[in-house]
Parts: C-alpha cells; sequence; structure tokens
C-alpha cells in the first residue's frame, strides 16, 4: 500500500510539473522571516517578470542570521507568503543554500534584490540550467532593511526615528 501511495503522490508531482513547463516560472528565495513592505515589493515586480511566482523559503533549521532568527517558524512563514495574490506557489526547502531550490524549481527567472547584483554565487548554476538572473528595485522600498526593523523594535538603534526606512 506505501508503494501504491508514493506513486500516485509521484504522479501527481510529475502532472503538475508538467503543467508548469507551460509558464514562465519565477523563482524568488529567502529566509523571509520578517516580512515587509520592502519584501512586498519585490515579490509583486518578480512576478510581474513571468506568469507563475514560485517562492522558496529556508527551513529553519538552515537559517544563519543569528540568535532568535527566523522571528517565524517554517510554516507561519509559508502562510504568510502563500496568502499574497502575487505569489503563486511557496515551498520548504530544507538545505543551507539556494542550490537545492534552483534544481528542484528549474526557474526561466531567478530573481533577487538589485543589493544583490555583482554577488551572487547562484547566478552560474541558474544559467546552467538555462534560466536567466533578474533584480527588483524600488527606491523607497530599497530603504527598509530587516536589520532596522529589528534594531529599531529591540531599542538596539536609538537613531531611528520616524518611518522605518530612511
Amino acid at each position: 500500500m506505501g508503494r501504491g501511495i508514493q506513486r500516485r503522490w509521484l504522479y501527481r508531482g510529475l502532472r503538475l510539473l508538467d503543467a508548469l513547463m507551460a509558464y514562465k516560472i519565477v523563482q524568488c528565495h529567502g529566509c523571509f522571516d520578517l516580512l515587509h513592505w520592502g519584501h512586498l515589493k519585490h515579490l509583486e515586480q518578480a512576478k510581474s517578470m513571468g506568469d507563475k511566482l514560485w517562492v522558496t523559503i529556508t527551513a529553519d533549521k538552515y537559517i544563519r542570521k543569528g540568535p532568535g532568527r527566523p522571528y517565524y517558524n517554517e510554516r507561519q512563514r509559508w502562510e504568510m507568503l502563500k496568502a499574497l495574490r502575487c505569489v503563486d506557489l511557496v515551498t520548504i526547502i530544507y538545505d543551507y543554500g539556494p542550490e537545492v531550490a534552483i534544481k528542484t524549481v528549474m526557474p526561466n527567472i531567478y530573481v533577487k534584490g538589485i543589493e544583490y547584483k555583482g554577488r551572487l554565487p547562484e547566478q552560474a548554476l541558474v544559467e546552467s540550467i538555462g534560466g536567466r538572473v533578474a533584480y527588483t528595485y524600488d527606491k523607497e522600498a530599497s530603504r527598509i532593511k530587516t536589520t532596522d526593523l529589528i534594531a529599531r523594535t529591540s531599542g538596539e538603534d536609538k537613531n531611528l526615528q520616524g518611518p522605518v526606512y530612511r
């Protein structure tokens, strides 16, 4: 019985992949542990580059952003991202880097924020599978940083006043 269930799920997965091949798949990968307006603008711009936006997130135990991170667990991050209109599919990746995510999704376009331009080791992998790398940029949203939000809410940064962005 176990093998029959496995075959059925494999068959469904292959049918899903076959259906997705008809679309231009855009992928964003990251932690997204403190979802904010800058993330939303990034995801909306990414979605506009293709037909389907597939967001992959790093599982909790593989996040190396410091103590107390991620703020939200993987299930909560998955639910928040899935609730966004611009996101079509969200998958949790159980690995440290984006390589497994890229090999799983095999995107036509892999999207990161402009701050990663020129320092994106996974670019070669994306190009090796026939995809291309693109970057998003929104002048106002780019001023919002998760680390600034954390500093402000924890009281560590006394210079942050007014709006969260500078």
